[in-house]
């Protein structure tokens, strides 16, 4: 009948149940607020406490919600220097875009990020895609991080044993802060990137791994046992892992790490090579991302300068949302809905 937002809607999902209530606390909160049944002062007291008392089946506190908590709150909780740095930068310049750089030449790139480099937090990268590549290039790219206050995460999405990991990591870290990665090799794959860390010796060892747990293309092959074993691999490693690449809102349960989002597009819908896009609001309030990859809708743009203004903006204000969106989340009511 009630559903007092303490945790039940969390609880029954995560058991592959979905729960449907005919009123909400907040719900009744605010009827008794507007029939002069409780003041305003009492309506934050209870929500204040119940938002601080979300408990499991067995009694214990559940943590702090991720999606309803702000970025700068997730700071403290992050493990990976580098998440913390993410979180930290995203309050700082109220952004939570990240663009991939998948453009034809050099030339066009820092073009490109001379314009957008303002509005972004991260800029992904498939450096094997420019010809001319070369580590002047690494350096070229580092300079205007500096510059425009943003990391660069390359999108190598490596998947192999112990040692190979080891090495390639390091070859990127270089020039990059942060890299995708597989979890395809278990845990001897993130063993190496501990190693290779540890052997840079560079503190504050601001450097980690995204793991792709889930993919925006269609038909892809990841099962959700896969999903949820990179989860625990995450769970499990989490001083060098920095976030998870994912599409649900749900499977990431721990605050200090951050939830890569791709397939953003400012209209719905797909290309012809399988890729699927949501829009950015969706992206932040349905499927739970923290930071959203933009792509073509902002490099094949007339004006990129002003479509990722355009495009930070929107994905902010979802954000802002989410955070203050009461008692119940956004999520929480798609799922009482479906």
């Amino acid at each position: 009948m009630v559903d007092r937002e303490q945790g039940g809607i969390r609880n029954l999902t995560d058991n592959g149940i979905t729960m449907h209530s005919i009123l909400t606390l907040s719900k009744a909160l605010s009827i008794l607020l507007e029939n002069g049944k409780l003041d305003q002062k009492k309506v934050d007291e209870v929500k204040a406490y119940i938002e601080a008392n979300q408990i499991f089946p067995n009694g214990d506190l559940i943590p702090k919600n991720r999606l309803k908590m702000k970025f700068n709150e997730r700071v403290d909780h992050a493990q990976n220097p580098l998440a913390r740095l993410i979180l930290d930068l995203m309050e700082q310049k109220k952004s939570n875009l990240c663009v991939a750089l998948d453009v034809p030449t050099w030339e066009e790139a820092v073009r490109i990020l001379h314009e957008v480099g303002d509005y972004v937090v991260v800029v992904k990268t498939h450096f094997d895609t420019f010809p001319d590549w070369s580590p002047a290039r690494g350096e070229q790219l580092n300079e205007l991080a500096k510059k425009y206050r943003f990391i660069i995460v390359e999108d190598r999405k490596f998947g192999d044993i112990g040692n190979v990991i080891k090495s390639q990591v390091r070859a990127v870290f270089g020039w990059a802060q942060g890299v995708t990665m597989h979890t395809i090799c278990g845990e001897g794959s993130l063993d190496g990137v501990r190693m290779a860390i540890k052997e840079m010796n560079d503190p504050p060892f601001e450097r980690g791994v995204f793991l792709v747990s889930e993919l925006s293309c269609a038909e892809n092959l990841i099962s959700t046992q896969y999903t949820k074993k990179t989860t625990e691999l995450a769970v499990q490693f989490s001083q060098v892992v920095t976030g998870l690449v994912a599409q649900s809102p749900l499977l990431i349960k721990e605050p200090g790490f951050v939830q890569l989002t791709p397939g953003v597009s400012s209209k719905p819908g797909g290309d012809n090579l399988g890729q699927t896009y949501v829009t950015p609001s969706d992206a932040v309030l349905l499927k739970g991302g923290d930071l959203i990859v933009v792509g073509r809708a902002i490099t094949q743009s007339s004006d990129p300068k002003d479509a990722a203004r355009k495009m930070r903006n929107e994905l902010w204000n979802a954000y802002v949302e989410r955070v203050s969106d009461g008692l119940t989340t956004t999520v929480e009511r798609h799922l009482d809905q479906v």
